[in-house]
């Protein structure tokens, strides 16, 4: 897939890469539009959390292209779908500065240990299970898994 989401062929990925750089966001974004159609819907804001970051888009009935992408403030010349970054993903960091201000990355749980919730020696709560946590109450959810969320330890932890 390339950034445009349209498809390619390997050599050409290889030949000319800058056009593949935001494949991923491009593919979620692709994803998220044919299922709105599929479900009757034709506009849509494409959602998609990671771990480090959220990318965000607005489809009105087809991906929109925009051909003045930038990265880090360089122009890339190449068409790409209109994607944004606009914030945290779900294994960035959650701490209180201080001031008792709440922040929220750029630093990430990464996958090993893994989120402090599970119990290993990670110092500082990340953003997936606290959403679980807010929406859900008590998770049962990891019970399959022989894993359970500690809120205790993710509540203390960012309280100091």
């Amino acid at each position: 897939m390339q950034s445009s989401g349209g498809i390619t062929t390997l050599e050409a990925a290889a030949r000319e890469p800058v056009r593949n750089r935001s494949f991923r966001p491009a593919g979620g974004v692709v994803g998220a539009a044919a299922s709105a159609r599929a479900s009757g819907f034709d506009r849509i804001i494409a959602f998609d959390m990671g771990g480090t970051s959220t990318d965000v888009s607005l489809v009105e009935g087809a991906p929109t292209i925009a051909n003045d992408a930038q990265v880090a403030g360089l122009p890339l010349g190449v068409p790409m779908l209109d994607i944004h970054t606009v914030g945290a993903g779900g294994g960035s960091l959650a701490r209180f500065d201080a001031a008792g201000v709440l922040r929220v990355g750029p630093e990430s749980a990464g996958a090993d240990p893994g989120p402090i919730c599970y119990g290993p020696v990670l110092s500082l709560p990340s953003l997936t299970p606290t959403f679980y946590w807010a929406l859900c109450g008590p998770p049962a959810f990891l019970a399959a898994n022989s894993l359970s969320i500690s809120i205790v330890r993710v509540v203390s932890r960012a309280n100091g």
